[in-house]
């Protein structure tokens, strides 16, 4: 599971950027997770969001 705090969130898109699975995109000017049974539980949006508005279960 794949969850994105939006009270921290500014919608960087940083995670957008990193993730090799194209689980997050934009919608409008919102990062949501939009592919999350791609997911690769590679960790690396959790890494790199300057927020740490992201959590996913396994990392």
């Amino acid at each position: 599971m794949i969850l994105i705090n939006y009270d921290k969130c500014n919608s960087c898109g940083e995670c957008v950027r990193a993730c090799p699975a194209k689980v997050f995109e934009f919608l409008e000017d919102t990062v949501i997770v939009a592919n999350p049974q791609d997911c690769l539980l590679c960790c690396y949006c959790v890494d790199v969001c300057p927020r740490k508005a992201i959590v996913v279960e396994g990392c």
